[in-house]
């Protein structure tokens, strides 16, 4: 009994706000795009706790709901300090009209008033259309398109991908290139390539499109007003 008494009586006296007060907060993490009075702002309310009444996991949860934050890991010091380790959704493409998806191949909504401070670092990111359940897809493919397309100096400015499973993308050229639904993508992007390198890229200004739906070959679309090479002796 005394020891249960005495236990209780321990219990209560850690519990009172005023004793073991947490009087620091340390921040650790390379943040780009949250600042350090936003994490502030996020954890004050917790911090009328004390060193071992403050919840951990409700700090975490109140971190992770700021906009650009992925994850968030926080411990207690003794005596009386909160250490708080940020690490940040990393950006990758623009998703849709107001989505982020990060290098996992998330997507995130960092919501409007965030999105617009950040507009002008985000707007040289590629941007994706597509099923958000095929987010993973999306990236993955777009990794290698991206790897395929380098020989020829070419990057992805948009990557779409229909809910039936057709590819398109325009490039940074401004080339759109049709590539379908099969399951040859990945080698009809290298016979473009190839292409592009032999005879199409002098004339990459006048094409308005690649069609890549072919099992031999592909079609040129010709902007409207241009003289059309003959280009056909030289890619048979």
């Amino acid at each position: 009994m005394i020891l249960l008494a005495s236990g209780v009586m321990t219990w209560h006296y850690v519990r009172q706000p005023e004793r073991f007060p947490l009087r620091s907060v340390e921040v650790h993490g390379s943040l780009q795009r949250t600042t350090r009075a936003e994490i502030t702002t996020a954890v004050s309310p917790h911090l009328q706790d004390n060193f071992f009444t403050l919840d951990v996991g409700l700090v975490q949860a109140s971190l992770k709901d700021l906009p650009w934050v992925a994850a968030a890991a926080v411990s207690r010091r003794w005596p009386d300090r909160l250490v708080i380790t940020v690490r940040e959704h990393q950006a990758v493409a623009r998703f849709g009209e107001a989505g982020i998806l990060n290098s996992e191949g998330r997507v995130f909504y960092p919501g409007q008033q965030s999105y617009e401070v950040s507009q002008l670092s985000l707007v040289a990111l590629p941007q994706f259309i597509g099923p958000e359940s095929e987010s993973v897809q999306l990236l993955d493919h777009y990794r290698q398109f991206e790897t395929l397309l380098k020989p020829g100096g070419l990057t992805i400015k948009e990557l779409h991908l229909a809910p039936h499973g057709a590819w398109q993308m325009v490039l940074n050229t401004g080339l759109q290139v049709i590539l379908g639904n099969s399951s040859e993508e990945k080698l009809r992007l290298r016979r473009f390539v190839w292409a592009y390198q032999a005879a199409l890229e002098a004339h990459s200004r006048a094409m308005a499109y690649i069609d890549l739906r072919y099992s031999n070959g592909l079609a040129v679309g010709w902007k409207p007003e241009t003289v059309r090479p003959v280009i056909g002796e030289v890619l048979h």
